[in-house]
């Protein structure tokens, strides 16, 4: 820059900028600009200080004109990337972190950055051989070598994520995401290898994800006298804690044929849980009115720990209304929860209460060619009569909700009207 005036502006500009005044030195670089259209520095800094000031269309103006220029700035290369990429224009940001990658390809940002944009664009294997090519001309970048991990990892290839994240471990010990998603790597290799062990052997498996007070230790007991079958506890306590399959749990019944019982929502990891361990599943619900009249009868002579709410002693001394309303505002939110959850899932076998009480030998047998346990009439026949009605029907049968007061029931109705898209009449007839 050689003009006096234009060089006065841009001092003004730069003093703006250091003041905290990017519109403001925007103004001056632009006056500098009008005098010196040429000047790199004056245009990469109008991009930044309009970058600053918000205004990221006039900052990508400014970047790129300085990037056709000056083809050897990289930084102008670089803010143009960026500027593009913070106004959301992730396939042209990506295209100028290529630009400038092939001017200066030792650009460590650039590289970084451009992978990390692929990633973002769902791009993943174009994104991994981009965080490689940044790890190969910059092994000194811990970001690069951490994302590649997790993207490998999503795409099921723990060995390579393994190999790098206890690396970068090593280089930099303690980096908290470095520690966790090394456990959870640690962890998914042990469930890896834990599938591949059994991998072949013939297995018939069924997990009741039940409701309670929904008939499901009754029929867990029917399913595990038929032939072959026995009982298995996939978590490793009750009580207050949520009935979550514990993989542990899993492995030590490996090579066994069982059907387990637990209160289970769906989640992405218990499906993936029931997948692998070749795991299929009965959704057993129940009309949700008898269930509240259950659930009350149940906490005045049994437990009260349940995972869905903490009950206090307290509870047993209430009126029935305010027992009532409780069980509506505390508890029923975990069993809608959970029958519009597995009401969504596609891979389940749905059975209510009432069908298995009208038709125990019926809905067993159906149950049996779904999870493919070759059993006869006979032996179905035996298995329940083995079995019989445990004290835990406490009082079953249908009807008992005629008893829920219609404040609860409103609070119940309240939440299920959140899902109009979910058919609520089978537990609500």
């Amino acid at each position: 820059m050689s003009h006096p005036q234009a060089i006065a502006y841009y001092n003004r500009g730069c003093e703006a900028t250091g003041a905290g005044r990017p519109a403001e030195a925007a103004g001056y670089f632009l006056q500098a600009l009008e005098m010196e259209p040429g000047s790199l520095m004056a245009r990469f800094n109008l991009g930044c200080a309009l970058r600053e000031s918000g205004d990221v269309r006039g900052a990508v103006s400014a970047f790129r004109q300085c990037s056709i220029d000056h083809p050897d700035h990289a930084d102008s290369f670089y803010n143009l990337a960026c500027a593009l990429e913070a106004a959301a224009d992730l396939p042209a940001a990506i295209a100028a972190y290529r630009a400038c990658l092939e001017q200066h390809p030792e650009h460590r940002e650039s590289a970084f950055n451009l992978a990390s944009c692929l990633q973002r664009e769902g791009a993943v294997e174009q994104a991994i051989a981009a965080y490689r090519s940044c790890m190969l001309r910059h092994s000194d970048h811990p970001d690069a070598a951490y994302n590649l991990a997790s993207l490998l990892v999503s795409e099921g290839d723990d060995e390579e994520a393994l190999a790098l994240l206890e690396n970068l471990n090593r280089r930099f010990p303690g980096r908290e995401k470095t520690v966790q998603n090394l456990a959870i790597v640690r962890w998914r290799r042990h469930l890896r290898d834990s599938l591949a062990a059994e991998a072949g052997v013939d297995v018939r498996r069924i997990l009741v994800a039940c409701m309670p007070k929904s008939g499901s230790t009754f029929l867990a007991d029917v399913l595990a006298k038929l032939p072959g079958m026995q009982r298995a506890h996939l978590v490793p306590d009750y009580g207050r804690r949520e009935q979550e399959l514990d993989l542990e749990q899993l492995i030590n019944h490996q090579g066994l044929s069982y059907v387990s019982q637990l209160h289970l929502r769906p989640s992405k990891l218990s499906q993936e849980l029931l997948a692998g361990f070749r795991v299929k599943v009965v959704f057993l619900y129940r009309n949700i009115w008898d269930v509240m009249a259950s659930l009350r009868d149940h906490m005045h002579t049994h437990s009260t720990d349940w995972s869905m709410a903490l009950i206090e002693p307290s509870f047993r001394g209430w009126d029935a209304d305010r027992q009532y309303e409780f069980l509506a505002r505390a508890m029923m939110p975990w069993f809608i929860d959970f029958y519009v959850s597995w009401s969504q899932e596609p891979d389940r076998l749905a059975v209510s209460y009432e069908e298995l009480m009208a038709d125990p030998e019926g809905t067993v047998a159906r149950i049996a060619a779904w999870a493919g346990i070759v059993a006869s009439s006979a032996e179905i026949g035996l298995a329940l009569g083995e079995t019989g009605r445990s004290a835990t029907f406490n009082k079953g049968g249908s009807g008992r909700g005629r008893a829920v007061p219609d404040a609860a029931r409103a609070h119940v109705a309240a939440l299920a009207g959140f899902y109009p898209e979910v058919d609520f009449t089978p537990l609500m007839r």
